[in-house]
């Protein structure tokens, strides 16, 4: 949008805005940032970790109290991962705008998990994981 006006785009390209440019003329963008998830691999074995864009995501204690490195995610091949924001559990003087839950879509209930940009995590001298463990079924 240019000044509140949509325009006509289409996804997948490169987008050159040609215009004479006034004070306070306003862009806003918007694009798809889907979660991804990224294996351990041989490095962490056994876990897994999301990334949303270019960013990686972190568990934070101050959002997940007691769960960090206490109970591994439940993941099969068909698990599949939700993510929403967040912002009502920013507590204030958390020094970042995003949070996000967590659901996992499996026959087990688990309990959602607050995600934080891996650069805000840790903050409040909180313990912050970006490993999370899984258990596979």
């Amino acid at each position: 949008m240019v000044n509140g006006v949509k325009q006509n785009i289409s996804g997948g390209q490169l987008i050159k805005l040609e215009r004479l440019w006034k004070a306070k003329d306003k862009v806003i963008v918007n694009f798809e940032m889907p979660l991804q998830i990224l294996k351990g691999g041989l490095s962490y074995p056994g876990f897994i970790a999301f990334k949303r864009g270019t960013q990686v995501l972190a568990m934070d204690s101050i959002f997940n109290p007691g769960y960090l490195n206490t109970m591994p995610l439940i993941v099969d091949k068909n698990t599949r991962f939700s993510i929403i924001n967040a912002t009502n559990v920013i507590s204030k003087g958390w020094i970042g705008r995003q949070a996000y839950t967590l659901t996992i879509g499996t026959d087990k209930k688990q309990k959602p998990i607050v995600l934080v940009p891996f650069a805000d995590a840790g903050q409040q001298e909180t313990r912050q994981q970006v490993w999370i463990l899984t258990h596979e079924n």
